[in-house]
């Protein structure tokens, strides 16, 4: 919950900020470092005086059908209103497969572009969060990025990853490891999930069962 002075600062802050870029700033790395350095993302920050603990942030993921897409699919309009509001926003790559698209059988070797699959899905944006952690003002402090505050978000595809990432936290399913700690897709470290404040998605899968069935 914001308190009164979090929303007073953040109101005061929002109205210096226009569209133009001159008014926030962006930031592109890599968030996970350990072996598959195909996972990127942007990081657009307003600039001027961050409210206590820093900037909110709003996590987007991309669309694409799980085979196609990239962390330039976003609406700039959209980030620059999240900007002009007081939230810093990140877009991600996330390693996309090509199961889907003709060739069932055209998936790429792991961790190779287009080699992403079930449940690498899933822990991507969970790698962005728990980088975030490390760098945001419960970090090191290299970006001003308050990720006690943090939103997952997303379009489609991307929708249906945010809203698992969002909704698994610590989870194993089935056997199949969902954390950041998954031997394979993740860091392979005893870390708790990265959570996150809330979930917002749009036009998501839900119902993959069905959609293979069907």
């Amino acid at each position: 919950t914001l308190n009164t002075a979090d929303r007073h600062n953040w109101n005061d802050h929002s109205r210096e900020f226009i569209f133009a870029s001159s008014n926030y700033t962006v930031h592109n790395f890599f968030y996970d470092n350990v072996s598959r350095p195909i996972r990127n993302a942007t990081l657009y920050i307003p600039n001027g005086t961050p409210p206590s603990g820093g900037w909110p942030l709003v996590s987007f993921w991309h669309g694409g059908f799980y085979a196609a897409g990239n962390k330039a699919d976003v609406d700039m309009n959209w980030v620059r209103w999240l900007l002009y509001n007081g939230f810093a926003v990140s877009t991600g790559e996330w390693i996309v497969g090509q199961a889907m698209i003709n060739n069932p059988f055209a998936i790429g070797t792991w961790p190779n572009a287009n080699s992403g699959r079930f449940p690498s899905f899933v822990i991507d944006p969970k790698l962005f969060a728990l980088y975030m952690t490390q760098k945001g003002t419960s970090g090191d402090n290299t970006y001003p990025i308050n990720t006690e505050l943090m939103c997952i978000t997303g379009h489609s595809a991307g929708g249906g990853i945010a809203l698992m990432a969002g909704v698994s936290r610590d989870l194993v399913l089935n056997g199949r490891d969902l954390t950041v700690n998954n031997p394979l897709y993740g860091y392979r470290t005893a870390t708790p999930d990265p959570e996150f404040k809330c979930i917002y998605v749009y036009s998501p899968p839900t119902d993959m069962k069905w959609a293979f069935d069907n």
